[in-house]
């Protein structure tokens, strides 16, 4: 899987009240190189969304801020260095510092109304390119060494750690103009990253739906965005692209958040999946989707320094964040710190048991593209209605997927069983039962074929057990003559097959999870009149400790359920087709599931003047008294029991040549007889 894992830091607040960093961000890269030895090589980008400096102005005065960032950003490649592949850093309010020139100009830009007049009575942006062009150079002294903080210097510096040449710090507008757009290829996936400057028109820490972004802003991205990903065909696109921020778009005025967040979603222009930001000095997770489109906002903040004021100043965040997009899947690890400072898994932000299980969040990429349900079979052909998957569900999942195989392969034996059993049955007269004591538990193999076996017993041992290919139509002929001869014993032992069948669903798919009470019936019915269409109970199978009698399987006429489970094709739960059942119910029941096997000549055509109307020779059911396995059934409907069923069945059908219409005549007659079938019986 081509992972691509973001090491999200944001609001570092490194300082200047000493000779290093603080101890704080230590134990952050300590704790880091813990969490990243698995990462693969040359696998991970850092994501640094601003604030690296605690206060402009004091970064200013003193070279210890910028001395003990950069030593903080050399010490964090060190432990970086092989699993690093790049790295992308945007401003924040505090990496700036206003100079007497630019000072005043944000309170009047915020007293302007985003769209003015021009000369001509035109309406535009008030922050266009003609802003850009006039004011830009203003704002940028706020980060320059000379006026400001040195936070372009710094930056350069730090993309130097990191590999970046001299050169391209200069040419990259990302780094010279604090915004802007860059392509990076990783494992053979390309991602696209925006750099929003979100800070540049903040005043002061009460800015929240007063800070401008700017049409000059979007509208030179979006160049950028088309000059550098336009170049590539659509099926050779980005996979997937960021935008970076220091604040969350809701901080930006209404119309500029607009503004940009169409600009995010839209296919047309970014196409955006994913928001980077920080400044809260909060982890949040933020999931926006329509019917088109989604994107996952991600917020995180190591926050203030811990000698800002006060004997503790909260948690101290950061995140990592691992993309597969062969599963559309984000792995999202968020890290805080406890009150000794030291860094583990932020539970306070893992809600459910699975969460906290694996110290993860896990969302879609895109979420439009993720089926988070289940499609629940309904009849009449209409559409299926969606089951939402919870944590529970995937546990039954995977616990009825791990059962089924069992199931199979264990259907698998008794048919085998069946074939050595059926082949001592079969031998003639004497001589089988001379023969019948030298096989019994033993797989006949060719040193057994001896002159004493008859004719037929010879034809039936080859056709079982010698592999012969190509089997010829006389060959087959002869087989079958040989089982229509021995009916009886053929048609009673794919009776018990079907009874052990359903002994083996009760014992492999609920047995463990039933309490005393609780009681999951399996059952075959089989066509018993052909003209009133009735059908009888073929077999079935309870908990031990309940009395069958009181919950047997009843006498059903054709319609309703099987009637619409076999014209559809489908499983039918009755809970979700209650609307197509004209009869409710009974008390004792919860919920039933049923299904008709759809195998080659598992259907009855009945014929009279007015129609002709196939209709199914044996259904099968399960029924429920308690709703806590109705996640049973919405595994067999989803995981199709009606074709694990089919195969099971027809298999059967196909080696023992028997004909399901002449099973069902044999059956009522048998039943009605009252001879005791498998069902009476203890299994070995």
């Amino acid at each position: 899987m081509n992972d691509l894992t973001i090491l999200h830091l944001s609001d570092l607040h490194i300082d200047s009240s000493g000779p290093s960093y603080s101890r704080l961000l230590k134990k952050l890269i300590s704790d880091i190189a813990n969490e990243i030895k698995h990462t693969k090589d040359k696998s991970l980008l850092l994501v640094v969304t601003g604030d690296i400096i605690h206060q402009g102005p004091e970064f200013s005065k003193s070279p210890n801020a910028f001395n003990n960032a950069v030593n903080f950003f050399s010490d964090l490649y060190q432990i970086l260095k092989t699993k690093v592949v790049g790295i992308y850093i945007v401003p924040g309010n505090h990496d700036k510092r206003r100079t007497e020139d630019n000072r005043f100009l944000v309170p009047a830009y915020r007293a302007m109304p985003t769209t003015i007049a021009d000369k001509n009575g035109k309406k535009r942006n008030a922050f266009d390119e003609n802003f850009y062009n006039n004011f830009w150079k203003f704002h940028l002294e706020s980060y320059d060494t000379t006026h400001g903080t040195g936070y372009i210097e710094l930056t350069k510096k730090i993309y130097q750690i990191f590999g970046l040449s001299v050169d391209e710090c200069e040419s990259k507008s990302f780094i010279s103009d604090t915004f802007g757009v860059d392509v990076i290829e990783v494992l053979g996936k390309k991602y696209c990253f925006i750099l929003l400057n979100t800070a540049w028109s903040c005043f002061d820490e009460d800015d929240t739906r007063n800070m401008i972004l700017g049409d000059f802003q979007i509208q030179r991205i979006k160049k950028q965005f088309q000059d550098l990903v336009g170049k590539y065909r659509e099926v050779d696109r980005p996979d997937i692209t960021f935008i970076l921020g220091h604040h969350p778009v809701e901080a930006l005025r209404g119309t500029e958040q607009d503004h940009i967040f169409n600009e995010m979603i839209s296919f047309d222009s970014f196409d955006a999946n994913v928001y980077l930001c920080g400044h809260t000095h909060d982890r949040t997770v933020i999931n926006w989707i329509n019917n088109r489109h989604s994107i996952n906002t991600f917020v995180t903040g190591i926050g203030w320094p811990e000698n800002s004021g006060g004997s503790h100043v909260g948690n101290h965040t950061y995140s990592m964040y691992v993309f597969n997009l062969d599963a559309n899947s984000i792995d999202v690890y968020v890290r805080s710190t406890n009150d000794g400072g030291s860094f583990s898994p932020d539970f306070r932000i893992y809600t459910t048991e699975q969460n906290t299980e694996s110290q993860k969040l896990v969302f879609p990429i895109k979420a439009q593209n993720a089926q988070t349900y289940i499609p629940l079979s309904l009849g009449d052909n209409r559409s299926s209605k969606a089951y939402y998957i919870s944590e529970q569900f995937v546990k039954t999942i995977k616990e009825y997927v791990k059962r089924i195989e069992r199931l199979r392969s264990i259907s698998s034996s008794m048919m085998e069983s069946d074939k050595n059993d059926l082949f001592l049955s079969l031998c003639n007269d004497e001589e089988d039962n001379e023969l019948e004591g030298e096989f019994t538990g033993i797989n006949p193999t060719d040193e057994y074929i001896t002159e004493e076996l008859a004719e037929d017993d010879e034809l039936l041992y080859n056709y079982f057990f010698a592999n012969i290919p190509n089997e010829s139509e006389e060959f087959i002929n002869e087989i079958k003559r040989i089982f229509r001869k021995n009916a009886n014993v053929v048609y009673e032992t794919f009776l018990g097959f079907l009874q052990k069948l359903c002994q083996k669903m009760q014992k492999i798919l609920v047995e463990d999870l039933c309490d005393e009470t609780d009681i999951v019936r399996f059952h075959f019915r089989f066509l018993a009149d052909r003209k009133s269409l009735q059908y009888l109970k073929l077999c079935a199978s309870f908990p031990e400790q309940i009395n069958s009698s009181e919950f047997d399987v009843s006498e059903i006429k054709y319609g309703q359920l099987i009637e619409k489970a076999f014209q559809s094709g489908h499983s039918l739960i009755y809970s979700v087709n209650e609307e197509f059942t004209e009869s409710k119910l009974s008390e004792k029941w919860k919920n039933f599931i049923t299904v008709v096997p759809l195998f080659d000549k598992n259907s009855f055509t009945r014929k009279n003047t007015n129609i002709n109307k196939k209709i199914p020779f044996i259904t099968f059911g399960v029924t429920i008294n308690n709703d806590k396995f109705d996640d049973l059934l919405y595994c067999m409907d989803y995981f199709s029991i009606k074709e694990t069923l089919e195969e099971i069945i027809e298999q059967y059908l196909e080696l023992f040549c028997i004909n399901i219409g002449d099973f069902c005549i044999w059956a009522k007659r048998y039943l009605e007889q009252g001879e005791p079938t498998s069902e009476h019986r203890h299994e070995n």
